[in-house]
């Protein structure tokens, strides 16, 4: 089974018989393929960066910005703006190098793909 979401701003796909980089992403003009560890370290570090950024808009006064960082030995994440428009960061940290960036509003939509994505369960029972 395959996960495939694109717009022309954006892609997140997943093909677990492609070895040995089985995911998709990128943005308007960039992308870059994944490996499986790669991938779940990825959807790993999303959750952990949603969580954060949740929690801590709660505490923010109208009109203010915050931005948050998270990673782990193969991704890091940066999360910066408001509630309602915020852009997202990708790096591929360690062994490979890869950077890529999704602005207001689609970072949104790319968030909501990769969490579709963590809940396919196509990625069960790897390795992280």
């Amino acid at each position: 089974m395959n996960f495939w979401r694109e717009t022309d701003k954006w892609i997140v796909a997943f093909d677990p018989e492609r070895e040995p980089y089985c995911a998709l992403v990128g943005g308007a003009d960039w992308s870059f393929e994944l490996t499986r560890p790669e991938t779940v370290q990825l959807l790993a570090a999303l959750a952990s960066l949603h969580r954060q950024w949740q929690v801590s808009l709660a505490q923010l006064m109208d009109g203010e910005n915050l931005a948050l960082s998270v990673g782990n030995s193969f991704v890091e994440l940066h999360i910066s703006g408001a509630a309602d428009a915020f852009g997202l960061r990708l790096r591929m940290v360690g062994s490979r190098a890869a950077e890529g960036s999704w602005p207001a509003p689609v970072a949104a939509e790319v968030i909501e793909a990769l969490e579709q994505l963590a809940g396919a369960g196509l990625l069960s029972g790897l390795q992280q």
